[in-house]
C-alpha cells in the first residue's frame, strides 16, 4: 500500500508538469529504494523535464536492464537534444557483463528515443554518427543468430535521414 500510494504521488506531481514538482520529484530521487527511483523515472518521463537527464544519466549506470531500458524510455519521452550523445554511446555500448540480448534490447531502445529525440531535426553530425554505427555493424544486425527486431526501427530511422536531406543540408 505504501509503495503503490508513493507511485501515485509521484505520478500526481509529474501530472502538475511544475518547476516545484520537478523539485520535489529530484530533491526525493537521491534518498530512494531502489524501486523508488524506477517509478521516478517513469515519473520524469512524464514530467519531459530536461533538468532530469543528469539524473538519468547517473542512474543508469547503476540500475538494473528494467531500469536502464527505463531510462533510455525517458530521454526519449523528455525529448532533450542533449541527450542524444548519451544515446550514441548506449548504440556503441559492449559489456562483457551484460548479455547479448540485452545490449540488443539497450540499443533498441536507444533507436526508438534517438528517433523520437531527432524527429525532423535531425542534424546532420548525429546522423552521420548513426549512419556510421549501422554501417559497421550491419554484419552483426543482420545475422540470424541475432535478434531480427532491430533491422526495422534502425533501417526505418535511417531512411528518415534522407527524407529531410533540406534539413541536413542547412545545418
Amino acid at each position: 500500500l505504501k509503495a503503490r500510494l508513493k507511485r501515485n504521488i509521484f505520478r500526481s506531481l509529474a501530472v502538475i508538469n511544475t518547476n516545484e514538482s520537478f523539485n520535489v520529484l529530484s530533491m526525493y530521487f537521491h534518498d530512494a529504494s531502489e524501486q523508488e527511483k524506477l517509478q521516478l523515472i517513469y515519473s520524469f518521463d512524464i514530467l519531459k523535464n530536461p533538468a532530469a537527464n543528469s539524473l538519468i544519466y547517473e542512474y543508469f549506470t547503476k540500475s538494473d536492464l528494467e531500469t536502464k531500458l527505463a531510462c533510455i524510455k525517458a530521454l526519449g519521452s523528455i525529448g532533450d537534444q542533449e541527450a542524444i550523445e548519451f544515446l550514441i554511446k548506449i548504440l556503441n555500448l559492449t559489456d562483457e557483463k551484460i548479455s547479448s540480448n540485452d545490449i540488443i534490447a539497450l540499443h533498441q531502445e536507444a533507436v526508438y528515443a534517438l528517433r523520437s529525440i531527432l524527429g525532423s531535426r535531425i542534424a546532420k553530425k548525429n546522423a552521420e554518427q548513426i549512419t556510421a554505427y549501422w554501417t559497421e555493424n550491419k554484419e552483426f544486425f543482420s545475422n540470424e543468430n541475432n535478434t531480427v527486431g532491430l533491422l526495422q526501427p534502425l533501417n526505418e530511422f535511417l531512411g528518415t535521414i534522407g527524407e529531410h536531406d533540406d534539413i541536413l543540408a542547412n545545418g
